[in-house]
């Protein structure tokens, strides 16, 4: 059963603070975000919520874990709340530990899944088709603007063909964070930083002179030697370039 007004508002209590009025609408109404309670508050509530106090989950609702994304939204839709664990603050981040809804409400949200599971799972395919149609596309067409940042003359056409297709199998990665997958830059842009990456470390002497993990006493030098790689990925590009070579 869903808690009295008075049980509302014994979230104050212990802390020399007057309790505050209880609100008046029923939680299990709701959508509400509640939180697991300390070992001590086991007795006096399920869970805690800032605008309620320590609650007890009602006697009809259950806890759905996290998993299905179909049943979740679907038992979304109506009352629920919503449950989270301890803060944790050094990645400052609250945990999401799944929701509590009326029972009936998750039998029916798992009654829906079951009737619908096939034609989910015909969709999903022919989305995760799609998906892959585009990322190919996406990365020929980051190749292209690869090869036409590295304008190679032909005699090293084959050698930019090679950086090309490296580079792009690398920056696209999906879920990567690299450059190929940012939204800030156009086209162009991200080409040109992920060749540059590529030659200055395949193709120069970045690796041997600069450490994988930078030390702030040698800040100057890091800063030296990133330089000269810079340097050299210009080189290594005129060197290229040239139609004479």
């Amino acid at each position: 059963m869903c808690m009295s007004d008075h049980q509302a508002s014994i979230t104050a209590a212990g802390k020399g603070k007057a309790p505050s009025p209880s609100p008046t609408a029923d939680p299990a109404t709701r959508t509400l975000v509640v939180y697991q309670t300390r070992p001590e508050e086991f007795e006096k509530g399920d869970v805690w919520n800032a605008e309620y106090g320590l609650m007890w989950v009602p006697k009809d609702w259950e806890y759905l874990s996290p998993g299905d994304a179909f049943i979740t939204r679907f038992v979304k839709r109506g009352p629920h709340w919503a449950l989270r664990g301890k803060f944790n603050r050094k990645k400052r981040y609250r945990q999401k530990l799944g929701i509590y809804a009326p029972s009936a409400t998750i039998r029916e949200a798992v009654a829906a899944a079951e009737q619908t599971e096939a034609a989910r799972k015909e969709k999903q395919a022919k989305a995760a088709v799609v998906r892959e149609k585009a990322e190919d596309r996406y990365r020929r067409e980051f190749e292209q603007a690869c090869l036409e940042f590295l304008a190679f003359s032909q005699k090293h056409a084959k050698l930019a063909a090679e950086i090309a297709r490296e580079t792009a199998a690398r920056a696209c990665e999906k879920y990567s964070g690299r450059v190929g997958r940012t939204q800030k830059l156009d086209l162009a842009a991200k080409a040109a930083l992920a060749v540059r990456a590529c030659i200055r470390h395949k193709y120069t002497r970045y690796e041997e002179n600069v450490p994988l993990i930078p030390d702030p006493a040698l800040e100057e030098e890091y800063r030296t030697a990133r330089q000269m790689a810079h340097e050299e990925v210009d080189e290594f590009l005129e060197r290229h370039r040239e139609k004479g070579e």
